[in-house]
């Protein structure tokens, strides 16, 4: 079975990480970690978190696993309070095809939301040069936001996400995965494109639903707005 080491970015206690609207990202990343942990097995892999103080010692203990992918996972924080969105860094090019794959889900998904695409990136991080496995860091939304907080402070949207890292997993490393959420197929002129059904709601991502329509649209960082022409 494939392994998967995941990194809770910080340290609960020692580290908290950002802190902002009530929320330290030390403890956002560990409940995150332990929602893709509890559910990797109905995916077809398996997880071991490696959650330490020191950046040396959480290279040493993920080496020693060798594991198929490590992940750190983080929460952003930015001094814009308006600053939102996901992101994901890789060091190596052997870590942008797993990188690719499992940016594409988290990001299609968190556009539901409203939260943009902040691009992928390389970056010379420590627990990414340091490990022997593919390393993929990825910062998920800005605690400094309030309305990205309220989102990471939401069990639910939690557990979700969970279940896209566990879909865009399990595709990076080949292995059949068990998706829990329900998909849905929305067509437009003829064009389907993938959507999910959320607590009765239906989501889609929309740049791909206005591309459809063969209209534009344009993301205004500073407002926060989504304009379609």
């Amino acid at each position: 079975m494939k392994q998967v080491v995941l990194n809770p970015g910080h340290f609960p206690g020692k580290d908290p990480g950002a802190i902002g609207n009530g929320l330290n990202e030390a403890d956002i990343t560990v409940q995150l970690a332990y929602l893709i942990q509890n559910k990797s097995l109905q995916y077809n892999f398996e997880t071991v978190i490696v959650h330490k103080n020191e950046l040396s010692d959480i290279c040493t203990k993920a080496n020693q696993t060798n594991a198929d992918l490590f992940i750190s996972l983080h929460a952003n924080s930015a001094s814009n309070i308006s600053a939102t969105g996901f992101e994901s860094f890789v060091y190596s090019i052997e870590a942008e095809k797993f990188r690719n794959i499992i940016h594409s889900k988290l990001a299609s998904f968190l556009e539901y939301y409203g939260f943009p695409d902040r691009g992928m990136k390389t970056a010379s991080f420590y627990v990414l040069k340091n490990t022997s496995m593919p390393a993929i860091l990825t910062e998920n939304l800005f605690i400094s936001n309030s309305v990205d907080a309220n989102k990471l402070k939401n069990e639910k949207f939690l557990n979700y996400l969970a279940d896209i890292y566990c879909q865009g997993i399990a595709e990076a490393l080949g292995i059949e995965g068990n998706e829990d959420m329900d998909k849905i197929s929305i067509i437009i002129n003829d064009k389907k494109i993938e959507g999910y059904l959320i607590d009765g709601t239906s989501y889609a991502p929309v740049r791909t639903l206005i591309d459809s329509l063969n209209r534009s649209v344009e993301w205004d960082e500073t407002e926060k707005t989504v304009t379609i022409k």
